[in-house]
């Protein structure tokens, strides 16, 4: 859990940084997704049990589901139309254009992709090991050179099917490695 200046959901339901939520729902959370989905999906207003583990020990507690995007004013719904400006979060990722400059001060000279400014955590992007400073060069073999692209290709996955992200990550001072990240499309592509 990540401290903020105003309370959140989870800390009005009592939960402490270094808690680690075990079930939502009497379900089972065994990633990010298993965490994010049922509270995505439930109602605003509703109640969600969540069972955690505090000081080995295991509690529980119920926590009220709210609107994200007034929990989070300066994270949710992000429009990113305007060049400069960041895209939507789509599976807790957030990026934006590698532009020449911002390749060669990052040391992606020559490289064409989106860069990964932001893992929001406990989400899709996070399980799947993305990381600040990321370049996403192609979606299931589909090339991203812009934002536009980008927000594109993801525009066309279907909950429940599998994705291969062709990323770029530096790695020291002269070597870029390539990695290949996948998974299943989460039911929520915001998460």
């Amino acid at each position: 859990m990540k401290a903020s200046s105003r309370a959140v959901p989870a800390e009005k339901a009592g939960l402490k940084g270094g808690d680690v939520i075990t079930s939502v729902n009497g379900q089972p959370v065994k990633s990010g997704n298993d965490l994010v989905n049922p509270i995505a999906t439930a109602p605003i207003g509703s109640k969600v049990k969540l069972t955690y583990v505090r000081d080995r020990a295991q509690k529980e507690t119920t926590a009220t589901v709210e609107d994200r995007t007034r929990v989070f004013p300066n994270t949710a719904g992000r429009m990113g139309d305007q060049p400069g400006e960041r895209a939507p979060a789509e599976f807790g990722l957030h990026v934006e254009e590698l532009t020449p400059d911002r390749g060669r001060r990052v040391g992606m000279d020559g490289q064409k992709g989106v860069m990964v400014t932001e893992v929001e955590p406990a989400t899709f992007a996070d399980d799947l090991g993305f990381g600040r400073g990321d370049v996403i060069a192609e979606i299931n073999r589909e090339a991203v050179s812009s934002v536009p692209d980008y927000r594109k290709t993801v525009s066309k996955l279907k909950p429940g099917e599998d994705v291969v992200f062709k990323i770029l990550r530096r790695q020291d001072s002269d070597r870029i490695l390539t990695l290949f990240l996948s998974g299943r499309v989460p039911a929520d592509h915001q998460q």
